[in-house]
């Protein structure tokens, strides 16, 4: 039985944190968060699913890497519906056949896994992680 390089333990495993965060996701897909209900602001019946937030996700995390000059990520998130969905995102992060860095996946995978457990302790209760 051959031995997997470190190099190609460390694709396995961020492509494993990438299949993580896409389940994640699609729980919330599932879901409809209830938002301002029962508070002071007096907003209520205010509705949200994650297509809703997405896309703000994906928008925040494509005008960082470009504040930061990260080129590569910014063409990864392109490449990939424009941060249009996070599923598309964490598609190419998964995929054997992507050839993306490790850089590249290692910065959107951070980011992504914060944002998502962030989001599930704030409306999943913290039940996910």
């Amino acid at each position: 039985m051959s031995r997997m390089s470190p190099e190609e333990s460390a694709r396995q495993e961020r492509m494993h944190r990438a299949e993580e965060l896409l389940a994640l996701r699609s729980k919330f897909a599932l879901q409809h968060i209830a938002m301002g209900g029962g508070c002071a602001c007096g907003v209520g019946g205010v509705v949200l699913s994650m297509s809703d937030i997405e896309r703000d996700i994906a928008d925040y995390l494509k005008d960082e890497a470009q504040r930061l000059g990260q080129h590569d990520i910014v063409a990864f998130i392109d490449a990939h519906g424009g941060g249009t969905r996070l599923d598309t995102l964490l598609y190419g992060l998964s995929d054997e056949f992507e050839q993306v860095s490790a850089q590249t996946a290692d910065w959107l995978l951070q980011r992504l896994a914060r944002s998502l457990r962030s989001f599930s302790q704030q409306h999943g209760g913290g039940q996910w992680r």
